[in-house]
């Protein structure tokens, strides 16, 4: 029996990339678009109970924690879009989501600015609903952030982030009950001195249940980027599916890339499967265009757009021409 905490539980990520020492005051400026739902902000004072990590509890007495709220009643077609702009300093939250029963929702919650950002999320979803929820990162300092979404009997959790030339340390997490699926989807674009270590994970803790993650990314100069997918089924999960699908292209020699998927499974009646890739532009498509006229340059470009266009079109349709901004897939000219 797992037990699931839906009140504001701490932030559950290790802080590699963390705990600076800034001394700048922190503030969120935050714009909600809420229909069929309520939603609430609220200032919070951490006490003791509320962090796992010493180091956390340290950080937040000094610095603001926010907590919002997002409840979808029953059987309701719901759209939330939260958006958040950073100052520098340092900047934590907590958000606690519960999708009604027969409910669809769409949440997206887009980010911006500079500073520090620590986000937790805590997602229920109850029977026989659909959550697409979209994190579109632009925060030009540091991203922190940790999802969890229960999936409970007969739901559909879709999990879709972009990010763009960022630091960012990102565990999105989906526990699937009985008859339930669940995806995560995440692409990124970056470049420079950036890093992003991805840790999805799907677990299994119902029968007849499948989940995939896949993972797919462009990585140029000398950035680097860790991928740590894990697919986990447990005992009682029988029937269910697991898949892990994980491809990087790197557009130079100096970027880095670390792949581990895993499968922990402790069920013989399922069906796991994991792949990963990582590649250079193809020499035959470059050669391809460069032989109908088109420059070396405008070659790579188009490449790289056709790239992260495919992953686009898995993104719900509202939230395409946003993940396509957050991506820079407007900055890219095809005659630069």
């Amino acid at each position: 029996m797992t037990t699931i905490l839906e009140k504001p539980y701490g932030l559950h990520v290790n802080p590699k990339i963390f705990i600076p020492v800034i001394e700048k005051p922190s503030n969120c400026q935050r714009v909600i678009h809420s229909e069929n739902a309520k939603v609430t902000e609220t200032d919070a004072v951490p006490s003791e109970t509320i962090f796992v990590n010493e180091p956390y509890k340290n950080i937040f007495r000094r610095w603001c924690l926010k907590i919002v709220d997002v409840t979808i009643p029953e059987n309701k077609s719901s759209t939330v879009k939260i958006i958040s702009r950073h100052s520098e300093g340092i900047f934590a939250d907590h958000w606690n989501i519960r999708i009604g029963k027969g409910s669809e929702a769409l949440i997206i919650d887009e980010s911006e600015g500079q500073g520090y950002v620590c986000r937790s999320c805590t997602i229920i979803v109850d029977e026989e609903s659909r959550l697409n929820f979209v994190l579109l990162n632009k925060t030009s300092g540091v991203l922190i952030s940790a999802h969890t979404i229960i999936g409970k009997e007969k739901s559909e959790i879709n999990m879709f982030q972009a990010h763009k030339n960022c630091k960012a340390f990102t565990s999105p997490k989906i526990i699937l009950e009985n008859n339930a699926k669940g995806k995560i989807n995440c692409i990124y674009n970056i470049s420079k001195d950036n890093h992003i270590e991805i840790i999805p994970t799907s677990e299994h803790i119902g029968k007849d249940s499948s989940s995939s993650i896949e993972v797919f990314g462009v990585l140029d100069d000398n950035s680097s980027v860790i991928i740590n997918g894990l697919a986990k089924i447990n005992s009682e999960s029988f029937q269910s599916n697991g898949f892990q699908k994980i491809h990087s292209l790197t557009l130079s020699k100096d970027a880095k890339i670390s792949i581990l998927p895993n499968l922990e499974i402790n069920n013989n009646e399922v069906k796991c499967s994991h792949s990963a890739s990582v590649s250079n532009i193809d020499p035959e498509h470059m050669h391809y265009l460069r032989s109908r006229g088109v420059p070396e340059k405008i070659s790579r470009t188009l490449i790289v757009k056709g790239f992260i266009e495919s992953r686009i079109e898995k993104f719900p349709q509202k939230v395409r021409e946003d993940a396509r901004r957050i991506l820079g897939i407007m900055e890219l000219k095809d005659d630069e």
